[in-house]
């Protein structure tokens, strides 16, 4: 029989100590409150994360394939073919999804109040759902005539809400040629889209790109660059060396990271405020449990003097309180993991804590739940409680035994 647990599960029955059974209560709820804390902390925080990334790539691609010179004005961009062969072989690569081409011309809209510089983004007609369409509040995604290009235009609400116009408004859009003549074309309001990321609400305006490619008095075989998607931007990232092997000279590769680091940089911050503030939360709970052990140690003083003076040794008597410590961190884990776990589980069915979607960019508090990552923290909980169960322990070898007998 293993004496060590069974004087510790005896212990345990003990009711007649009501501060020592609220001690261990404290204990378990320490250890609780530090997991649950630690769950729900990485899966907001990988939810942001995790829900502004898909926001930027849905927008911009994992990748960006463009004319070398591209970094010049719009209308000056060296165009791609579309029978470029790198083109086919990175279709081939491991994780690849789909391409889409696109076309950019700088316009000025004009409303019969106001006019706004904007970015026209021409994009041709999916084959599949295409990301973009989730962002719209109003009207319908482009059409695609089979015969001429679209005049349709999706506006941002904040380019709507400046030019004064509603859903099937029409207006005209100015295209400057050279310092002596501009072109005009009279478009209509489709639809209307909210991202609430200031980069593309500002800026960015989708239309026909074979309207865009007829502006530049390109044929249909150029457009102005490919924006890569595979399954995942981390498996996009695995590719990146494959990718440029695959380039001529001619073409230059761009990652989301590249065309938006100021937003990464920013989780970078986040991330090491993350950790300091979750890093002082579980400081606080291991010492309320090396405190929990400590006055259950001086609660059963007498105890372990009766103990050693019939013959039990120290590592014996540490064994005693870190089963009974074992118990603690089980109950403390258990409801750690529950009420973390069901947090993260109900906020992502039902979104019950709202947020200003224009300055979180999600109307909701978001969840991203790993739970390899929730198992990686159960592990470092276990650990360090282990190590601070330990630690008091070891006050029981200095506990002389008639001092301990006679101790009130």
């Amino acid at each position: 029989m293993n004496t060590a647990r069974w004087i510790a599960q005896r212990i345990g029955q003990d009711k007649n100590i009501g501060f020592s059974r609220a001690v261990e209560y404290i204990a378990v709820g320490s250890i609780a409150l530090g997991l649950s804390v630690l769950i729900v902390s990485f899966s907001i925080f990988e939810g942001f994360k995790s829900k502004l990334t898909d926001k930027i790539c849905h927008f911009s691609g994992h990748f960006q394939l463009s004319g070398y010179d591209s970094n010049l004005a719009f209308d000056e961009a060296k165009p791609i073919s579309t029978q470029n062969p790198s083109l086919k072989k990175i279709s081939q690569l491991p994780f690849f999804s789909y391409m889409q081409p696109y076309t950019k011309r700088a316009a000025l809209l004009k409303s019969d109040t106001e006019v706004a510089g904007v970015i026209l983004k021409g994009v041709e007609k999916s084959k599949t759902l295409n990301p973009l369409e989730q962002y719209l509040t109003e009207g319908t995604y482009l059409n695609f005539p089979d015969t001429t290009a679209s005049n349709d235009l999706i506006l941002s609400e904040h380019i709507a809400k400046n030019l004064s116009l509603k859903l099937n408004d029409s207006l005209v859009a100015h295209f400057v040629e050279n310092k002596m003549r501009s072109r005009y074309r009279k478009m209509r309001v489709a639809g209307i889209y909210r991202s609430n990321l200031e980069e593309f609400d500002h800026s960015v305006v989708l239309c026909d790109m074979r309207l865009v490619q007829k502006l530049n008095n390109w044929p249909d075989t150029l457009v102005g660059g490919y924006e890569l998607f595979f399954e995942s931007l981390l498996l996009a990232s695995e590719q990146t060396d494959a990718i440029l092997d695959e380039l001529d000279y001619a073409t230059t590769l761009s990652s989301v990271y590249e065309l938006y680091s100021y937003f990464f940089d920013w989780f970078r911050i986040i991330d090491r405020n993350v950790f300091i503030f979750l890093s002082i939360i579980v400081f606080v709970a291991l010492f309320n449990i090396i405190s929990v052990l400590l006055i259950m140690i001086v609660e059963r003083i007498e105890m372990i003097g009766v103990l050693k003076t019939i013959g039990a040794n120290n590592w014996q008597l540490q064994r005693i309180f870190f089963y009974k410590s074992l118990k603690l961190m089980y109950w403390g884990l258990f409801f750690g993991n529950f009420f973390g776990l069901g947090f993260c589980w109900v906020q992502d069915q039902w979104g019950l804590i709202p947020l200003d979607e224009a300055t979180y960019y999600t109307s909701a508090v978001p969840i991203e739940l790993s739970y390899i990552v929730c198992a990686i923290l159960n592990v470092i909980v276990v650990l360090l409680v282990l190590l601070m169960m330990l630690l008091p322990t070891f006050l029981i070898s200095f506990i002389k035994p008639v001092k301990a007998i006679r101790f009130q």
